[in-house]
């Protein structure tokens, strides 16, 4: 197996090597971007999810709500009449860019794939055609390693103005809405997180008292036993 491999390494041309090496840099960037976007997609999950904390602190401090079931009840409640808020708008303009796009290829009389790099978005988008990159020599012996042939280059088009309205709109608007549904996804999480910090003993006991080494019970003041979405001071610098 080696062999064959020290073999097929040696057959290869300069320029074979240029390309695989340009395929598995490219490669390389692309697992890299990913693992740095899981990271910023967790990230923001954690920071949306705490958001919750603000619709919820005042009941749980001032005694209104003291059962856990009550608690995850009226929390989740809150976090869909926040996600309404929040996502009625991107929502809007994702349907308005779909009915735009069905009415005006309507008028026009055919449905062009918005994509496409003749009359689509494409078309102000550098294209390759990767479907080059392995071909057949003329004696069908081996294979030849090529770049991949450039097939478009930017340029604006009248033919594919429904497109350039339809694609940026649609977007926009998806991409705002899963942020949306990013935040409600946090704050779900964060409402199970924060129920089972504060109600794995009566809350009364969590706000008021504290047991202390040699069995004798510490009554301290609710505004001095920070609740776990109230922020500690070091945190706040």
């Amino acid at each position: 197996m080696r062999n064959n491999l020290f073999v097929l390494l040696i057959k290869l041309t300069e320029n074979d090597k240029r390309v695989i090496f340009v395929l598995l840099a490219a490669i390389i960037v692309i697992l890299v971007l990913i693992a740095f976007i899981g990271h910023l997609v967790h990230k923001l999950l954690i920071w949306q999810g705490k958001k919750i904390n603000n619709y919820v602190k005042d009941v749980v401090i001032t005694g209104v709500i003291t059962d856990e079931k009550e608690f995850k009840k009226y929390a989740k409640k809150k976090n869909w009449r926040v996600f309404y808020d929040q996502a009625k708008i991107p929502a809007l303009i994702v349907v308005i860019g779909v009915l735009f796009f069905v009415i005006a290829s309507a008028i026009q009389g055919h449905y062009d794939n918005p994509f496409d790099y003749h009359t689509g978005i494409g078309t102000v988008l550098f294209v390759w055609d990767f479907s080059t990159i392995i071909t057949k020599p003329e004696t069908g012996i081996g294979i030849l390693i090529n770049f991949p042939a450039l097939i478009n280059t930017p340029h604006l088009t009248t033919d594919a103005w429904v497109s350039y309205v339809f694609i940026p709109t649609v977007f926009v608007g998806g991409f705002w809405y899963l942020y949306c549904v990013q935040g409600f996804l946090g704050r779900y999480i964060q409402i199970h997180k924060l129920s089972q910090k504060i109600f794995n003993e009566s809350l009364e006991v969590y706000l008021n008292n504290r047991q202390l080494p040699n069995g004798e019970q510490q009554v301290v003041p609710p505004q001095n036993t920070p609740l776990p979405f109230e922020e500690k001071e070091e945190d706040k610098k």
